[in-house]
């Protein structure tokens, strides 16, 4: 048992480091670029090409772990039969109802602001 547990620790630290390693390439990217002493429209497009690239790995983790939560928890529209397709969200992506979500801002912007009749009044105000 005792040489089984210290192989455990040297991978789990081999991990650590791989990840140590990611971070620092990503930190010498940075630097490399001297993005501090570059004009602001370039800064603004090398952001935007680190975010591009983030994407899809963010929309791969996130999707994963949807996965994963709906294993663990069961699928709630297994047993929907002909009522599935009013269960739609659950059968997609957490990504793609993310992108359907973020398509058109002035919807989201509009669903995300209570009625006026709704909403709470000033103090002092009938």
């Amino acid at each position: 048992h005792g040489s089984g547990g210290a192989g455990a620790r040297s991978s789990a630290g081999a991990g650590g480091a791989a990840k140590r390693k990611k971070s620092a390439t990503a930190a010498a990217a940075v630097s490399g670029m001297e993005l501090l002493e570059c004009p602001a429209p370039q800064v603004w497009e090398a952001a935007d090409a680190m975010y591009g690239r983030y994407a899809a790995f963010r929309d791969v983790s996130c999707d994963r772990w949807h996965r994963k939560a709906q294993v663990s928890v069961g699928k709630m529209s297994a047993g929907a039969g002909a009522g599935g397709d009013a269960m739609r969200a659950f059968n997609q992506s957490v990504s793609s109802q993310v992108s359907a979500a973020m398509r058109l801002p002035d919807r989201l912007v509009q669903r995300s602001q209570p009625p006026a009749h709704l909403a709470p009044r000033r103090l002092g105000e009938p």
